[in-house]
């Protein structure tokens, strides 16, 4: 069982790592290609369509993993009911869909096409739902590999056809269809696994009482999807309704560049929660060491990933993105501050939810998210994107704080002499940023970063220097003992 365990986590945990790179340099090009304009227009309705999309699973896909991983006897008809249910809720979100973008769109540049590019996106997102839900079933057999070949397979077509199309013919609506092939590949694969290789055939026959088991059952699942989405993209929206979405091209870069390193906590996050949900039982002072090191270990990827990333965010944006992308670099160095927040926030919401408070984990996320959305509707309209950045970076503080004073009702709080060794993380970090952004005027007048060789060579120098300035004042300073190396190299070789 163990054994299972382990290689699933392993091949999922592949899988996401491999699509996020894949996904960060398609995005990275297409932002390139296509303009600041049309990055925003495709970032907008991507976004506005994802809260949609959880109103076609309503929770059903976790619930259908829960119900059939224990009874393998109605599966078909777990399965069955589950993908009836949710051709219904595709039918009703599509229908509000379209709706709500009649009403809004006159507040667009070009009303006609962004409803146009809706309803396109929105039958894609339909398939992105069910190729989730065919998943699903598949992880009730606990044979995780094969969703992660199915995953990895999925973004090359989407990265391919995408660029195939960006060749012939750059718009909006040809990468959307990139999105659905990539989609609708994962419906035939997952689909075809069930049927040949498990024997699975759904029974497609209506059944009210499952239906309503089901739709209880998912609500929680769906509210806490709701809660993340709107958090994760709700300022991309609410930007394109007050600023337009020529200010969401700007912002989408920085928001998909702080994103791409949410791997690392989730990974910890993977390693802490089952350590953790066994601690509470046995072992309290344990879970308390194990919280600690959480907290002190993201901290310090956290602290020096963004100071280094602050000061290089102008040679960073202008010569990967163009120099079109300049008032990106503001909320990006903004957003990448936030991340310290984020990182650290993880062990809490393990711990949370790990020893039976994940209600008020769920319910932080929900405060947060119309914290977020206040503050974007107060600042944005005031500071365009730089306020959207600045929303996020006090939502994500708010998030943490409030999962914090939670803790002490699990285990007592860390010590003062604790959020002392924090602090000492925080000015090594400081300070190697410092000395980044003088060696980076120097360095630029020996070796200019024209080209994209030399702009990879000048980075390298500049994240290099960092590192082994970080790292040595971590050694001079004691901040890092010799046991917590070995326990880190530990941590990081599991996950």
């Amino acid at each position: 069982m163990a054994s299972t365990i382990a290689k699933n986590t392993f091949y999922l945990t592949a899988a996401s790592v491999f699509q996020k790179v894949f996904s960060f340099i398609y995005f990275s090009l297409l932002a390139r290609f296509l303009g600041v304009t049309q990055i925003g227009l495709y970032a907008t309705v991507l976004s506005f369509t994802s809260i949609f999309l959880i109103l076609v699973d309503m929770g059903f896909t976790p619930v259908l993993i829960r119900e059939g991983s224990r009874d393998k006897e109605h599966i078909q008809d777990t399965i069955g009911q589950v993908i009836l249910a949710k051709l219904l809720f595709a039918l009703l979100t599509y229908l509000l869909l379209v709706i709500t973008v009649f009403f809004i769109r006159d507040h667009y540049a070009n009303p006609l096409e962004f409803q146009k590019l809706i309803a396109i996106m929105g039958v894609m997102m339909i398939f992105n739902s069910f190729s989730t839900t065919f998943y699903g079933a598949l992880r009730t057999y606990q044979k995780l590999s094969y969703e992660a070949y199915g995953i990895m397979i999925s973004q090359i077509i989407i990265v391919v056809s995408g660029l195939v199309f960006l060749c012939i013919k750059p718009t909006v609506t040809l990468l959307f269809i990139a999105l659905g092939l990539g989609d609708l590949f994962s419906i035939i694969f997952a689909g075809y696994l069930l049927r040949k290789k498990y024997s699975i055939k759904p029974h497609f026959k209506w059944n009210t009482k499952l239906f309503k088991k089901i739709l209880i059952f998912g609500i929680p699942f769906a509210l806490a999807g709701i809660f993340t989405r709107v958090y994760s993209v709700g300022d991309h929206i609410i930007i394109s309704y007050l600023a337009g979405v020529k200010e969401v091209g700007f912002y989408s870069i920085p928001s998909k560049v702080a994103f791409a390193f949410q791997f690392i906590p989730l990974a910890f996050a993977a390693t802490l929660y089952p350590a953790m949900s066994m601690y509470f039982v046995h072992d309290k002072p344990r879970l308390k060491l194990v919280f600690e090191k959480g907290i002190f270990y993201l901290a310090m990827i956290a602290l020096p990933l963004s100071f280094g990333i602050i000061a290089i965010a102008d040679i960073f944006i202008t010569k990967v993105y163009g120099i079109a992308y300049l008032p990106s670099v503001v909320p990006l160095q903004i957003l990448v501050a936030s991340l310290i927040f984020a990182f650290i926030d993880f062990p809490v919401g393990s711990l949370l939810n790990a020893c039976n408070m994940q209600r008020i984990q769920t319910t932080a996320m929900g405060v947060t998210m119309v914290f977020n959305i206040l503050l974007n509707i107060i600042l944005i309209p005031r500071f365009s994107i730089i306020g959207a950045a600045v929303a996020a970076m006090l939502s994500n503080a708010a998030l943490f704080i409030f999962g914090y004073i939670y803790v002490h009702r699990v285990i007592e709080l860390p010590s003062w002499k604790f959020w002392q060794r924090i602090l000492k993380l925080f000015f090594a970090a400081a300070f190697m940023g410092t000395v980044v952004i003088l060696f980076k005027g120097f360095l630029s007048n020996v070796f200019a970063p024209i080209g994209f060789i030399k702009t990879l060579v000048f980075l390298g120098i500049l994240m290099g220097l960092g590192g082994v300035v970080y790292l040595g004042l971590l050694w001079i300073l004691g901040i890092l003992r010799k046991d917590e190396i070995g326990d880190l190299l530990v941590l990081v070789k599991r996950n």
